[in-house]
């Protein structure tokens, strides 16, 4: 079998079998790494009809389908699904918070290492957080219980363990979310508490969803997705008022801002005072497109 079989083999997955872009894609590294690893032999170019990843609409629920759904999750679930909805966290982030990163006194949660490696902050919703101040009550107990019994240590980040040798055992560096069980890191061997397994809350989401009886593909995921349209549509009706108000602002250039701060991750729907609204809003027409980049970072100041 050579190029032209392996060209072949993928134009029939793209054409007859209709496979997505990522089946394709699996299908030609794994004969890149039989011929590179296994027969020893070069490939050659391949010019194949490679299949196109389609563009789909995010699924997204309206406040009554979300609250209806938060409302059969119970304890540690129901508080985790609640801050993916109320502070905009992936599911990872939330099960890899640690206890440093959340500020009761100042209401926000800093996200490390999120995507693209990147860290930022977002609120903490206050409708959570009693219930999270309770949780992490039960945490610490079980945390000094662990330490009594010899165990109680977490991953550390990076190369951190070798800089803060005793970093692994403090409180400030334990997760949020903990497994009950100790278990074995199977690169060191070593025993330590992880955090909960990302399969618990979507297990938990997905049952919650069936019991709702809502007719949609939900995820966890789609937490996020319902609050970014939830604030958007509170965003473009705040928008429209002003608009409506103001004689110097052209409305079909306020649109295309509105559709713009589309690539500002909203974080919570908060009540803006009206004269920061206004700062938002250039009231001159010809300087729109030059206020359009201060129009980003005014909104994301305001967010954050």
């Amino acid at each position: 079998m050579g190029t032209a079989d392996v060209q072949a083999f993928l134009n029939f997955l793209a054409v007859e079998l209709h496979v997505s872009a990522s089946t394709q894609n699996q299908a030609l590294n794994a004969l890149v790494f039989l011929y590179k690893h296994v027969l020893k032999r070069e490939l050659g170019t391949i010019d194949a009809i490679r299949a196109r990843r389609p563009k789909r609409l995010h699924v997204v629920l309206t406040r009554e389908e979300t609250q209806k759904i938060l409302s059969l999750l119970s304890g540690v679930n129901h508080l985790m699904a609640s801050m993916l909805y109320g502070s905009g966290l992936r599911l990872m982030e939330c099960l890899r918070l640690r206890i440093k990163d959340i500020d009761f006194s100042a209401k926000h949660i800093t996200v490390r290492d999120g995507k693209r490696s990147k860290d930022r902050v977002t609120i903490l919703p206050e409708t959570i957080i009693q219930e999270l101040s309770q949780h992490l009550i039960r945490v610490k107990a079980l945390h000094d219980d662990f330490l009594q019994r010899g165990y109680g240590e977490v991953e550390l980040p990076y190369a951190l363990v070798r800089k803060y040798p005793n970093a692994e055992r403090e409180w400030a560096w334990q997760y949020v979310f903990p497994a009950k069980n100790i278990s074995t890191d199977p690169r060191t061997g070593a025993r330590r508490r992880h955090h909960i397994h990302e399969s618990v809350l979507q297990r938990a989401v997905k049952h919650a969803v069936r019991l709702s009886g809502v007719p949609k593909h939900v995820g966890c995921h789609t937490m996020i997705n319902s609050k970014e349209r939830d604030y958007l549509r509170a965003l473009a009706k705040k928008v429209k008022e002003i608009a409506d108000r103001s004689l110097w602002v052209k409305k079909t250039e306020l649109w295309r801002c509105l559709n713009s701060l589309k690539r500002v991750r909203p974080l919570i729907l908060c009540e803006i005072p009206e004269e920061a609204w206004h700062e938002l809003i250039p009231v001159s027409y010809t300087h729109l497109r030059a206020h359009e980049t201060s129009l980003h970072l005014v909104c994301r100041l305001l967010l954050e």
